[in-house]
């Protein structure tokens, strides 16, 4: 109810600041808000936030709007959204080979503006052209620009990262993707979920669709300019640099 949430809403104002600065002093943080506020590091997380945003959204409105709308049977429908995940896996295997030689910006970059013409045409198909085997293309273009960007974020934080930086880096990357895919979840079912829809009747989810990819591909328009206005990283010369220092002989003694 209102008063549970209006609760819930007022003790994490009051704590957020706080555990803030308790973080801050400490000399062994929890979470070190150094690497958070690190450029590179920001545009990361922000990416892998709204692509999880969006994808997770998409993942779980579009199963119900298969089989209550277009009236396909649940065995259709899974293999009808299974083409976003071949679209992952074939983008995942190629970004991870191509990363090493041309660096993370191309396929980072490829990868959100992928994102946006795949939740442009999810929303245009649903609302203008409604037919379930036009959603095909747009699915097979999320799951690709899954499979661009999960991975390539994943190996440039991972590069860049110290040891110690390591384990922490690689779970808040994964902690923003699964937070963002949280709220993505919510948000874009919260425009279907008081409405009724009908089978067939295009006016049943008209609007909640404009609604809910509308979300989704406002979000995902940030993603472009995050992803074209920073200077990727070379991780290959990174790699070199690194493998170098640790063959130069210790002198010291």
């Amino acid at each position: 109810d209102w008063q549970a949430t209006s609760l819930t809403v007022l003790i994490a104002l009051v704590a957020t600041p706080l555990f803030i600065r308790v973080e801050r002093i400490e000399k062994m943080p929890f979470i070190p808000f150094r690497l958070l506020s690190d450029r590179l590091n920001f545009t990361l997380l922000a990416i892998n936030g709204v692509v999880g945003f969006a994808f997770f959204g998409i993942v779980t409105i579009v199963p119900p709007i298969l089989q209550w709308f277009y009236g396909l049977p649940p065995t259709t429908a899974g293999l009808l959204m299974a083409s976003s995940t071949l679209g992952w896996v074939l983008a995942a295997n190629i970004s991870s080979r191509l990363i090493v030689r041309y660096g993370p910006g191309p396929m980072i970059k490829a990868g959100v503006s992928l994102f946006v013409v795949a939740v442009t045409l999810l929303l245009v198909t649903n609302t203008f052209a409604p037919s379930p085997w036009l959603l095909i293309p747009p699915l097979v273009m999320v799951g690709t620009s899954m499979g661009l960007t999960v991975p390539t974020t994943l190996i440039t934080i991972q590069t860049l990262a110290s040891s110690a930086e390591l384990g922490f880096l690689t779970s808040i990357l994964t902690f923003f993707r699964s937070f963002g895919g949280s709220l993505g979840s919510q948000a874009m079912w919260a425009p279907f979920a008081n409405t009724p829809i009908e089978l067939g009747i295009l006016s049943a989810i008209f609007y909640p669709t404009i609604y809910s990819f509308g979300i989704a591909l406002v979000l995902s328009i940030i993603n472009i300019p995050l992803a074209f206005r920073i200077e990727w990283p070379d991780l290959r010369m990174i790699e070199i640099q690194r493998r170098n220092n640790q063959e130069l002989p210790d002198n010291s003694l």
